[in-house]
C-alpha cells in the first residue's frame, strides 16, 4: 500500500491573524526553515508564542530581540 502523503492545511499565524501553511512534518520545505534563529531568539520567541508563525512574523520577532539586545548595550 502506498504511503499516504500528509496534507497540509492553512493556520492563523497568531501574532499578525493571516493565513499561512505551517509544514512541520517536512521542516525542509516549511517557510520557517528560511530563517536562522539563534537558541536566545528561539526561547525568547516560545516565551510569546507556542505555536507556529508566519515568516514574516518570525522575522519580526528576530528584529525585535535584535533592537531589545542593541538597547540594553547602550
Amino acid at each position: 500500500m502506498p504511503e499516504q502523503v500528509p496534507t497540509h492545511s492553512p493556520d492563523i499565524c497568531p501574532r499578525c491573524h493571516q493565513s499561512f501553511v505551517c509544514k512541520a512534518h517536512e521542516i525542509g520545505v516549511c517557510q520557517c526553515s528560511a530563517i536562522s534563529l539563534t537558541k536566545e531568539q528561539t526561547a525568547f520567541i516560545n516565551q510569546h508564542y507556542d505555536t507556529c508563525l508566519c515568516i514574516n512574523c518570525l522575522k519580526a520577532l528576530q528584529q525585535t530581540y535584535q533592537q531589545q539586545i542593541i538597547t540594553l548595550a547602550e
